[in-house]
């Protein structure tokens, strides 16, 4: 087993205030009705089973990630990713303060992930990655996720 060259956790709660509930519960349930009396019933079984299985991840999914750096992998919670599967890395800043390190990976299906770092953590973290794999151009936060950051979703 290698040595650890760098570990951090980070919070993956969801800080969502009550109306953004309601009003979810709200769209939910006007799409439902909607789509019922206009005879959709697929589209009536499909958002209401994309709402369940989205709640359902979020309450099972855990409050507190261990992200872990050695020489041959990032482990992230309790799954391992080998270098050799992450194709370049590069770090999203919101205005000039670090929030995410972004890896993208060459697997089908999830193509990036994204970590929370702070100034500290990114520095270190780059002077380790660097040796290992290509970094990206940093760059901000695109249109979509800001909004997505601005409702807490």
């Amino acid at each position: 087993m290698s040595n650890e060259l760098y570990s951090w956790y980070f919070s993956d709660t969801k800080n969502r205030w009550s109306k953004w509930y309601i009003i979810t519960a709200s769209i939910v349930l006007w799409l439902t009705i909607w789509w019922i009396f206009t005879w959709q019933y697929w589209l009536s079984l499909i958002i209401l089973l994309l709402t369940w299985i989205t709640l359902f991840i979020e309450n099972n999914s855990s409050d507190r990630i261990n992200v872990i750096v050695n020489e041959f992998w990032i482990k992230i919670w309790e799954y391992f990713y080998d270098f050799s599967v992450i194709e370049k890395y590069s770090f999203i800043y919101s205005w000039e303060n670090p929030i995410f390190l972004r890896l993208y990976l060459k697997k089908s299906g999830i193509k990036t992930i994204d970590l929370k770092v702070d100034s500290k953590i990114c520095l270190e973290v780059k002077e380790i990655l660097r040796n290992y794999i290509e970094e990206s151009k940093s760059s901000e936060l695109t249109s979509i996720e800001k909004i997505i950051k601005l409702l807490n979703l």
